[in-house]
This record gives structure tokens, sequence and C-alpha cells, in this order.
């Protein structure tokens, strides 16, 4: 399996608390897992550590997000982008998409 951890650089301060939790999570999946680590900000992904067996080098790509203003673009757009960069692979895919849920281009919720 090919596992893409993507944090959103729009997040607040507050998710650096997760951060532990986080690289525990990538720690602990199988050797047969590749992970990537990677930060959504404008619509696109930049990639801190490709897919890797190595999941301590993943783990230490993980540090707290900008939470700028320029990151405001909607995660799904980067997750689109990851899609289109995604190496051709036979091996099943996943996405760990890590954010506070608030695409601003289709506002917020008020429920």
């Amino acid at each position: 399996m090919q596992l893409f951890v993507l944090m959103d650089d729009a997040s607040g301060a507050t998710l650096g608390a997760q951060l532990e939790d986080l690289r525990r999570f990538i720690l602990s999946q199988p050797p047969s897992t590749a992970i990537g680590v990677g930060y959504m900000r404008d619509g696109t992904v930049d990639i801190l550590q490709n897919l890797s067996g190595d999941h301590a080098l993943a783990a230490k790509a993980l540090r707290l997000p900008l939470g700028t203003a320029g990151a405001l673009a909607s995660p799904y757009l980067s997750i689109g982008d990851l899609i289109k960069r995604w190496p051709e692979s036979p091996v099943r895919r996943e996405i760990l998409m890590v954010s506070d849920g608030i695409d601003p281009l289709r506002g917020r919720r008020s429920d």
C-alpha cells in the first residue's frame, strides 16, 4: 500500500498537539506500506517526503502548519493535484488528510 499523509498548511498551531500522535501512527504502519508526507496550500501539495518504506524518515518530515492566509485554497484542490502527480502503481493508494475541514471556497457551515 502507498499512503500519503497530507497536512493542511492553513490549520492553526493547535494541530501541533497532534503531531506526536501522527508520528506514532506513521511508525506503526506495516513495513509493506510506503508513506509520503505533504502539506496542502494554494491548491497544491508541497511534498516534504516522497513515498518511502522508511517510516522514521516520513515521521520526521512532519512539522507545524504555517497557518498562513496564502494557504487558504480548498484542500480538495490540493488532493486533486497530488492524484495527478502520484506515480502509477498497481498497489492500493490511500490519503490521510489532516485539516480543520473548512473549504474556504465553499464557505463555513453554521450548524
